[in-house]
């Protein structure tokens, strides 16, 4: 039981979050489930500010705490956004009137009546098997994909890498 006249229960909350590394480093005891017994936690250093203290830096933390959770909510919400608009801007285009069925592989779907269904073969100048350069996620350089980006006929956009290479590497 906490001594509130010492100590904003929040206020220990965030100390020990912040700490928790240290502390866990320091004090774990056992190795499938790990813990801290009850001497160690009696005797662990807490820096202690006067409780109006405590209370701003609760104050400042929760507020920063929840702007971080709410950026968080955009960013999650702008990636759905920008996936289902990726797929329908992919798969059928701008302001077309007219669609015609293809098989891409096991899969059936419809695709503007202007558009062609290729292949990577196809529309490649070079297509190689193996390159030994490392791979970045940036963005930057030349689109790059391996076999294990590549299932049921379709790219994943989210394990394609990227190369600093000239496009006749």
């Amino acid at each position: 039981v906490l001594d509130e006249d010492k100590l904003v229960p929040s206020y220990l909350a965030w100390y020990l979050l912040f700490n928790q590394e240290k502390i866990r480093d320091r004090y774990s005891q056992g190795s499938t489930i790990q813990g801290m017994i009850t001497s160690d936690l009696r005797s662990l250093s807490i820096l202690l500010p006067p409780l109006p203290e405590q209370r701003r830096i609760v104050d400042v933390l929760d507020a920063a705490n929840t702007r971080a959770q709410q950026a968080d909510d955009t960013i999650r919400k702008t990636e759905e956004l920008n996936q289902g608009l990726s797929q329908d801007l992919l798969f059928e285009g701008i302001n077309h009137d007219s669609y015609q069925a293809v098989q891409a592989g096991p899969k059936e779907f419809e695709i503007p009546e202007a558009w062609s269904l290729s292949t990577v073969g196809d529309i490649t100048a070079r297509l190689r098997n193996g390159i030994a350069e490392k791979q970045n996620h940036d963005g930057e350089g030349i689109p790059v994909t391996r076999i294990e980006t590549i299932a049921d006929g379709f790219v994943d956009r989210d394990s394609i890498g990227w190369m600093d290479l000239e496009p006749e590497e």
